[in-house]
């Protein structure tokens, strides 16, 4: 299974909370063999405490509330990935940030005047948890975009300004023989948003609830 956010769900210690662990224990019941969990951030170094999970605010209690989760599916049968993340970068909503950082230099996926500052070094640093981890990456094979933030219809003929399947083939080559364990491919990115659902009655419904639908 796929990851999935986790925003606004972490227990009072940044661990996983009952409903979090039930969700992942009826995958499993369902026949999931992978579960990959979703956003735990290794640091609450861009956004306020315990809005992710997070495994180093308290140690000790993250790991207590894996413990349970991790029993109930291995009898199921099921394996659980837990996927550390270094932040939200450029995709990140800005009202749920209190320090905008990326990559490198970027503008905010969702709000144009908002700049994302390159990490550091030091940051960086911060991020990794040992030296011996899997180190798995969210990867789209396909951008399918017109332009930045300008997403594409489906059957539309377009001119790809992303990357394109042959591109991402080489690209995903070259991350494996660089080191990284596990890609999660998949097609498109935060730069991809259907532009019928843009003008949908269900959009627009959102758009009166959240600035940055």
């Amino acid at each position: 299974m796929a990851p999935l956010g986790m925003v606004a769900m972490a227990d009072p210690c940044g661990g996983f909370p009952e409903n979090a662990q039930e969700y992942y224990i009826e995958r499993a019941k369902g026949g999931t063999w992978l579960i990959i969990t979703g956003i735990t951030n290794v640091n609450y170094n861009e956004m306020p405490p315990l809005l992710m999970l997070c495994a180093t605010y308290q140690p000790l209690m993250f790991a207590r509330s894996c413990a349970p989760t991790n029993e109930r599916n291995h009898a199921y049968d099921a394996m659980i990935f837990l996927q550390l993340s270094g932040g939200f970068g450029r995709a990140a909503i800005p009202q749920l940030i209190t320090k905008a950082i990326a990559p490198s230099d970027q503008e905010n996926r969702w709000d144009p005047s908002i700049h994302h500052q390159a990490m550091t070094v030091d940051e960086i640093k911060k991020l990794i948890a040992s030296e011996d981890f899997l180190v798995s990456l969210r990867y789209s094979l396909k951008v399918f975009i017109k332009s930045l933030r300008h997403a594409t219809l489906p059957g539309e003929k377009f001119e790809e300004k992303g990357k394109d399947i042959a591109k991402g083939v080489e690209a995903a080559k070259i991350l494996v023989e660089d080191g990284f364990d596990k890609l999660n491919v998949d097609a498109g990115t935060d730069d991809w948003r259907p532009g019928w659902l843009r003008d949908s009655p269900l959009a627009a419904s959102a758009r009166k609830k959240c600035a940055y639908c």
